[in-house]
């Protein structure tokens, strides 16, 4: 039995679109060449001073074309240097979280302790009469409210802290990749 002639295409059209769209999906699949060296180390203020002297010998360029150049080298290193800032508070704030577990234990560690203060209310308490005991339950009501108020103070610095911790490291992330896009644009 013999199809006519438009049955026996369909399966080779159906055969070259399906390689047509498998040669697609590879190509799409395929990695982008890495880097080289160069461009996938971070910028330095040595490279900087370096593409500045080149721009100013170089004579290809004219004045107005330097001056922008410059200009963008300049910001490049200003955001450089707050890189560096906002490096250095990282590293500050990282080492009091990891000295926080350690300052809380000992802290904890002081209230388990009797105190000579303890002992003295305890003997104030015993020598007082009611008057005498309800002015101190005030006084140290009173000191209660004002700490309260002070870690409340601290927990909200400590907050703004955090917080202003995670903006500067997303902050950090888009000026290393201004950096990286300035020194590509650059070489």
């Amino acid at each position: 039995m013999s199809y006519p002639l438009p049955f026996r295409r369909q399966p080779l059209t159906g055969l070259l679109f399906a390689l047509l769209c498998l040669s697609y999906t590879l190509i799409a699949w395929a990695e982008p060449p890495p880097l080289p060296i160069e461009q996938n180390l971070p910028l330095t203020r040595q490279q900087l001073e370096l593409t500045r002297n080149i721009i100013s010998r170089e004579t290809a360029l004219d004045a107005t074309q330097k001056a922008k150049i410059h200009e963008f080298l300049e910001q490049a290193d200003n955001w450089l240097r707050q890189a560096d800032k906002v490096r250095g508070e990282i590293l500050r704030l990282e080492k009091q979280i990891q000295d926080a577990p350690q300052l809380i234990q000992d802290l904890r560690a002081n209230l388990d302790r009797d105190t000579d203060a303890d002992k003295a209310l305890e003997g104030f308490i015993q020598s007082s009469d009611l008057a005498a005991l309800e002015i101190r339950i005030s006084k140290e009501e009173l000191n209660l409210v004002q700490a309260r108020d002070d870690q409340k103070t601290q927990l909200e610095e400590l907050s703004t802290l955090l917080a202003g911790s995670k903006q500067i490291s997303s902050e950090i992330a888009i000026r290393t990749d201004s950096l990286a896009q300035i020194q590509s644009d650059i070489e």
